[in-house]
């Protein structure tokens, strides 16, 4: 046993990521132990420290970036090590309309836009506040229009999820992402993708989000 421990032995990672491109740190940096399945934000300026065994195997993700796999397995043995470790950035080429029907497309975009939800909407159900003060409040807070505004609000998230889950098929028809569709659920609460967010990416800008979110995603379930 104890042989086994020298073999893989407790180690101190004090590393720096950069950009490959640049050359600048980077920020917004999760580092994962892919044998524990648990990680670490880098600070700000893209440093972090992190005690592992030396046969273990890190995940380096950074929004924009490819991930990256470290292990110090084949390394000298040090105590410490001060690796600087570089991220390419993600370059994806896409011939859009190849891979997905233009009338397909536009026709979930077109919907994605109509989404939307007010409580306000389902407040004051025409109500003047001032002429009918005590009207006003009852339909502000009575069950039954609580129960409207959830009622609204519900349908919304569904047509959210339902439209989220049909831009997904697509990305993994196109061989975007790698995700069966019994997965979907999980990944659209992991992802937690505003009704914003949707509305204003282009179609090349939320498959790249996508993307970068099924990467971190994958790297947590394995």
């Amino acid at each position: 046993m104890h042989g086994q421990e020298n073999k893989n032995p407790e180690v101190i990672l004090n590393g720096l990521i950069k950009s490959a491109d640049s050359d600048n740190p980077l920020s917004l940096i999760m580092i994962v132990n892919k044998r524990k399945g648990n990680g670490i934000f880098a600070d700000a300026n893209g440093h972090f420290n992190l005690n592992i065994l030396k046969n273990d195997t890190i995940l380096i993700n950074a929004f924009g970036y490819q991930t990256k796999k470290y292990c110090f397995r084949d390394s000298a043995l040090q105590k410490e090590y001060h690796p600087i470790m570089y991220l390419q950035k993600l370059h994806l080429q896409l011939q859009e309309i190849e891979i997905f029907p233009q009338r397909e497309i536009s026709e979930i975009e077109k919907d994605i836009q109509k989404l939307h939800y007010d409580k306000n909407d389902y407040m004051l159900s025409g109500t003047n506040a001032l002429n009918s003060p005590i009207t006003f409040l009852y339909e502000s807070f009575s069950k039954r229009e609580r129960g409207k505004r959830l009622a609204a609000e519900m349908r919304n998230d569904d047509q959210k999820r339902a439209l989220l889950k049909e831009l997904l098929t697509k990305y993994v028809d196109g061989n975007i992402i790698n995700l069966s569709s019994s997965e979907f659920d999980r990944f659209i609460d992991f992802c937690r993708v505003s009704e914003e967010r949707m509305k204003s990416s282009t179609q090349y800008e939320f498959i790249m989000y996508i993307k970068e979110r099924f990467q971190i995603y994958s790297s947590y379930d394995k």
